[in-house]
């Protein structure tokens, strides 16, 4: 009788004790940096504009086939034991809107490496608060591309921005706040 009170006090305390370690997951609403811009390109020259574009700015490029997603990485990509590592990924999704137009959505998400006491080592996001290398993708993209209909200015992930298009000439790159 006693060895079995003895278990039961044991696992009580054991399962209160280790409830509490696990946590929910961080939530990362906010973390991201998101602009928009539309490009007077067919979708298949902006894919390869886009592909060139984070290719020279020398980062690491993941994408399946011509679906019109990116996923790329500036920083180191193999991180090194008990040195804090960061980097920024950039997700670039193409939408067509036209024969001719193609919407560019462009998101930055700085993370960093490392592991806690419930996690294993890997990259865990962290609040992005400059958005310097978005402005200069999208002068990238934009100054490669044909024209330039609208940009929205920069916004935290879940606030949407008013989508308000004005036409432009295809020789003249114009680049209008929202």
């Amino acid at each position: 009788m006693r060895r079995i009170l003895f278990t039961l006090c044991v696992l009580a305390a054991g399962t209160a004790v280790l409830g509490g370690c696990a946590t929910a997951a961080k939530d990362t609403t906010g973390f991201s940096i998101q602009k928009e811009i539309v490009v007077e390109q067919p979708f298949e020259e902006a894919w390869v504009n886009v592909k060139n574009v984070l290719v020279a700015s020398d980062m690491m490029v993941y994408t399946r086939d011509k679906r019109g997603s990116f996923e790329a990485y500036d920083g180191p990509t193999n991180p090194i034991p008990y040195i804090r590592n960061r980097r920024t990924k950039y997700n670039v999704d193409l939408i067509a809107t036209s024969n001719t137009q193609t919407h560019i959505q462009l998101q930055a998400t700085r993370q960093v490496y490392g592991s806690s006491l419930t996690t294993y080592p890997d990259w865990h996001d962290r609040k992005t608060t400059d958005g310097e290398m978005l402005d200069e993708l999208i002068a990238a993209i934009g100054g490669s591309a044909s024209g330039v209909i609208e940009a929205a200015p920069e916004a935290p992930m879940g606030e949407a921005a008013p989508a308000e298009a004005t036409e432009a000439p295809a020789e003249e790159v114009v680049v209008e706040e929202i």
